[in-house]
């Protein structure tokens, strides 16, 4: 098990780093929501409106910085997995997954 330690963080950082980026992409969601529905109530409604989906716009931009370090991590320690030659057989998970969030990226709202 320990001679596995790095495939298994980097697993876990990229896992953590794919579920972060969607919560993300769903405060993004929810910040166009609710702008487009505060375009047909009053000014009062409007303004707390859009101040509640400034407050997931930010939160969906912070999400993003902290997926985008775990991935980055998760990278890192994969190559310490590589360059170690950690006896993984099942190493190229972590590798989909790397390659799945770069796509992820790309993911419109």
């Amino acid at each position: 098990m320990t001679n596995v330690r790095f495939c298994l963080l980097s697993l876990l950082l990229v896992m953590l780093a794919v579920g972060v980026h969607g919560g993300a992409l769903r405060d993004w969601s929810r910040n166009a929501g609710i702008r487009a529905q505060a375009v047909s109530v009053t000014q009062e409604q409007r303004a707390v409106m859009l101040a509640e989906a400034d407050r997931f716009s930010h939160r969906g931009s912070v999400l993003y910085v902290v997926g985008l370090c775990l991935a980055v991590a998760g990278a890192a320690s994969l190559i310490v997995s590589f360059r170690r030659r950690e006896s993984a057989p099942w190493r190229a998970v972590p590798v989909a997954l790397l390659v799945f969030y770069v796509i992820f990226q790309f993911v419109m709202v």
